[in-house]
């Protein structure tokens, strides 16, 4: 993680001691803040922490791994840069190491063009470029939002970090909970905010986004959306595959480096097998410590071939890997649901992935490997395909296209898209505030926030919006920040830039073929992917639902404990309608139908410390 502070050249003198160091003008006394702030978020050792000029910053990890420094410039990075030796080459004769690290690539790439660097660099990070010379400070995030960024202001300085937590450990920075988003998140199940956070003084640079701030305003903009660039015509649609498949094979291959042991989402689905597939064997010719395969559901070497175990217990026998089966269990779960969510990452993403982490932190996993993000991109199922060649009046095609036998059949389908393009074409943007657990007194004084939805219309409307609807980054942010935590760095192969910029540009009939849902990713990796793996089409996981439901509906019995052991007198108990949240709590019930809400208002609520025991507690979060 990066914790970086800078003050604006032309405000210094004016506000550098009232605002933000609280009287303490010594550059010094900020650096210790700064590492203190480093030291309390508990992210590991603190690397560098110095000044310079009027940017004050401090590191955790191995000193120097993440800072390169010349010329007055000074770079400071969270970031894993891919396609090494295209850049090098690009760069030409720039004043590099002999072996360049990756903040050595980005200061050499920011002083050969600028602010344009970020489309230049493909990988993960989130960094900081301050030029002593001019006392600014430019800040970009990667294209998916694989590194965190947040950043806070005041009159005269800003403050940016990887983790909302040192911020908040920063004099000067807003704690106060932004009420809006608390009443939109107690609402609404899927709502992501893009920039807002918990408090009102952090903000969220959004994945694909560029800052520069110094003597002027803060300036963002967006450098890269996803989209085609240009049209991508082969000669047949096996050409595309094979071209996709040389795109993942190196997306892979970039992010096998600079790991003492990688560990692989292997639920048995198509992504996740096939990035298991292309690394797996590289690893073990590579002489790398053997690879742990991890699975969200129980393990059964006799379960039925439609069901998960089949397919992972397929993937581990064709790839002759350890698995490791990490359903969730109830202690880990009470007490992740007993977290600050707002000083915590966010629990509705670690329910399944946490028990991995845990698991992955003593095994010792540094690097997993994930295949999340696949289907809003490379292996994206044609969601507003059908669609699209109605409003594009192909109806031959459409025709052709509907998988009934008979006429009357494909009538009826024929005028259920029509239905549905209808409905999307009429659909107003978001949705009214859902039924939730948010009081009265909430409901009355903030507002709720509009929603982003998916629109269907055509497959590349939808491809984008499910880029930007923000679910992919909200997981991306969770993971790596609780990854973090636990020494992990998450890795996603099928959000490489140069995947998403390929299959953005194709026709987009690839992704349905002769009635095949992803048939561009399942032709692309079809000599890896054992027969169950293949057979199978199927996103529902009854077993890892099934796995997760009684541990769940027990936190909740552990939760509804608490509250009763303290009289309901737990803080912000003032956001939350209680009696309602208490009598949902207890209900007695067999499923996880309408927990949702119930459970993002046990997050939002701050329980009082409780000691941990060891006998409860197997395994520390």
């Amino acid at each position: 993680g990066l914790g970086a502070l800078g003050f604006t050249e032309d405000r210094i003198l004016q506000h550098f001691v009232c605002e933000l160091d609280r009287g303490a003008a010594d550059p010094d006394e900020l650096v210790a803040t700064i590492t203190d702030a480093l030291s309390d978020a508990r992210l590991g050792p603190i690397g560098d922490a110095r000044a310079l000029g009027n940017l004050s910053f401090a590191q955790c990890g191995e000193s120097g791994a993440g800072t390169a420094e010349r010329d007055g410039i000074l770079v400071v990075a969270d970031a894993r840069i891919d396609a090494r030796e295209d850049l090098l080459t690009k760069l030409g004769s720039s004043k590099l190491p002999e072996t360049p690290s990756d903040p050595d690539l980005i200061l050499a790439a920011w002083s050969m063009w600028g602010e344009a660097c970020p489309q230049h660099l493909l990988g993960d990070y989130a960094f900081v470029v301050f030029d002593r010379s001019s006392g600014q400070m430019f800040c970009a995030r990667d294209h998916v939002g694989a590194r965190p960024f947040f950043y806070s202001e005041g009159d005269g300085w800003i403050a940016c970090a990887s983790d909302p937590a040192l911020l908040l450990a920063l004099p000067g920075v807003d704690d106060r909970l932004d009420d809006d988003v608390v009443l939109t998140r107690l609402l609404a199940r899927r709502y992501v905010p893009v920039e807002r956070t918990w408090h009102r003084g952090i903000r969220n640079l959004p994945w694909g986004h560029a800052m520069m701030a110094g003597s002027a305003p803060i300036r963002k903009w967006r450098y890269w959306k996803p989209g085609p660039r240009g049209r991508i015509r082969l000669a047949a649609p096996e050409d595309y595959a094979l071209h996709l498949r040389k795109l993942v094979e190196a997306a892979v291959e970039d992010r096998l480096r600079d790991s003492q042991r990688i560990g692989l989402h292997l639920s048995g689905g198509l992504d996740s097998t096939a990035i298991a597939a292309i690394a797996v064997p590289r690893l073990l010719k590579s002489g790398a410590a053997e690879p742990i395969g991890f699975s969200w559901h129980r393990r059964d070497a006799d379960a039925a071939e439609e069901t998960e175990p089949a397919w992972s217990e397929s993937v581990k026998s064709a790839l002759n890997i350890d698995l490791h089966a990490v359903p969730p269990k109830v202690d880990v779960l009470h007490e992740l649901l007993r977290r600050d969510v707002t000083r915590h990452p966010d629990p509705r993403n670690l329910i399944n992935e946490l028990p991995v982490q845990l698991a992955a932190e003593r095994l010792g996993v540094d690097v997993i490997l994930s295949g999340w993000g696949g289907d809003q991109g490379a292996s994206f199922e044609g969601r507003g395909y059908r669609m699209e060649l109605f409003a594009k009046g192909r109806w031959i095609r459409l025709w052709r296209d509907l998988e009934s036998a008979t006429v009357k059949g494909k009538v009826r389908q024929f005028a259920l898209v029509a239905w549905a393009l209808a409905g999307e074409t009429l659909r107003q943007e978001g949705d009214g505030p859902p039924n939730g657990f948010a009081s009265t007194a909430l409901r009355r004084r903030a507002q709720f926030l509009p929603q982003r939805t998916v629109r269907k219309s055509s497959v590349r409307r939808t491809m984008s919006d499910l880029f930007d609807v923000g679910a992919i980054q909200s997981r991306l942010d969770t993971w790596s920040a609780s990854g973090l935590r636990h020494g992990i760095e998450y890795r996603y192969p099928l959000l490489d830039r140069r995947v998403l910029e390929f299959v953005y540009s194709i026709p987009t009939d690839l992704f349905v073929r002769g009635g095949q849902k992803r048939w561009l990713m399942r032709a692309a990796m079809d000599d890896l992917l054992p027969n169950t793996v293949k057979r199978h089409a199927s996103k529902f996981e009854p077993v890892r639902v099934e796995d997760l439901s009684d541990p769940l509906l027990g936190a909740f019995k552990r939760l509804h404990a608490d509250l009763q052991e303290s009289g309901n007198l737990v803080n912000r108990s003032g956001y939350i309608d209680m009696n309602a949240l208490n009598a949902w709590l207890s209900q007695e019930r067999d499923d996880l139908q309408g927990q949702s809400q119930a459970r993002v208002a046990l997050e939002f609520l701050k329980f009082p410390d409780k000691p941990t025991s060891t006998t409860d507690r197997p395994d520390e979060i």
